[in-house]
């Protein structure tokens, strides 16, 4: 085994190289500034793969010094070329959401395409000029282009789970046609066994429903709609069990006849908080849904009787649930979905149908 070579060293953090050889040049492509809102592209390049490496005298790419750009944090690129011959840069890149707390990018962190010219000199250029990523680039005809098979599971694509693939124990599509069946497990703060299906929020403005069919016999049964970003930040609508009103909770010794209702959680780094409960007659099946419009969600429930959507507390603060809460550098970005609990047994089920998210530009 040959010993390694260093190439290049740099006063300023840099990382995830990307090595490319073009008309006798071997040029690396280097993450720059960490991943957050300093994030940038340098390259260096040599006629010797082993070096030296002579630094460009300027960023290919970055948006730190536009805070006002839509795209931000726009770094960690690769170029590629498609059959058509013309170069295109892949980059992470977000787009965050202006708050009296400072911008927090709900989306998590995304890929962009730039179109890429190279210079007379040999180094790769923007081809809108500068060093600041374009909104808008005119690129092949995608339909043109061979497509990567996707495998689509037992559910389709794109469901997301955590931690573990969907596991016909806990999620059944069989027993119900038309339906998931999902089995109860841990909570939603737990970091190990949560029944969750869900799927990105691809936009700013969106709005996801569902029909939920749960009949929870204690508090610690419950199934619904939630949107979240992990263990810590997270909102949920769920049907659940709750005492008759006016009686103080007593746990899993209750012997008497509780009431189902409609239980809106707001998980933050501050805390757990119930927001709002609502009672349900015992055995109606349920719609539920939630409208995200930038930084604001607002939960409601379908009343099928008068077919009004009837909000279901306030509005909350959507952009908790953002990379950037809480000081925190973190890159999933947000989703929504369908979730049971069952903190006791892990017996208790619960059947959805009907899951929408639409997901529209702002």
């Amino acid at each position: 085994m040959s010993p390694s070579q260093l190439l290049l060293q740099h006063d300023e953090l840099v990382e995830g190289p990307k090595l490319l050889h073009r008309d006798g040049w071997f040029a690396l492509l280097l993450a720059h500034g960490g991943t957050g809102f300093e994030h940038g592209v340098l390259v260096t390049r040599s006629r010797s793969l082993t070096g030296p490496y002579g630094l460009d005298s300027r960023p290919l790419l970055t948006s730190r010094d536009d805070p006002a750009l839509p795209l931000q944090k726009a770094g960690h690129a690769e170029l590629v070329r498609p059959p058509d011959g013309d170069w295109f840069l892949s980059h992470l890149t977000a787009r965050p959401l202006r708050t009296p707390d400072g911008p927090r990018c709900t989306l998590g962190r995304e890929t962009a395409l730039q179109a890429v010219a190279w210079d007379a000199d040999g180094w790769p250029r923007l081809r809108h000029g500068g060093h600041r990523p374009a909104v808008e680039v005119e690129v092949p005809d995608a339909a043109a282009l061979p497509q990567p098979p996707l495998n689509s599971g037992p559910l389709g694509w794109p469901w997301s789970t955590l931690r573990a693939p969907v596991d016909s124990s806990w999620a059944d599509t069989t027993s119900r046609p038309g339906w998931i069946r999902l089995r109860g497990r841990q909570g939603p703060e737990s970091l190990w066994e949560h029944s969750l299906l869900a799927q990105r929020i691809t936009e700013h403005r969106a709005r996801v429903e569902v029909t939920v069919n749960a009949r929870p016999a204690t508090f610690t049964q419950s199934a619904g709609l939630v949107l979240r970003y992990d263990s810590l930040s997270y909102l949920t609508l769920d049907v659940t069990w709750a005492e008759p009103e006016g009686e103080p909770q007593r746990g899993q010794q209750w012997q008497g006849s509780g009431r189902r209702v409609l239980s809106l959680v707001e998980r933050t780094l501050d805390g757990t908080h119930q927001v709002a409960l609502v009672p349900l007659d015992p055995d109606t099946t349920v719609v539920l849904g939630a409208d995200i419009d930038r930084t604001s969600a607002q939960f409601w429930l379908f009343r099928a009787a008068d077919g009004v959507r009837v909000r279901v507390g306030p509005a909350l603060d959507f952009s908790r649930l953002s990379d950037d809460h809480g000081g925190r550098l973190r890159f999933t970005g947000s989703l929504t979905g369908i979730h049971a609990d069952d903190l006791v047994d892990a017996a208790f089920t619960a059947d959805f149908t009907g899951f929408r998210l639409d997901c529209t530009p702002a």
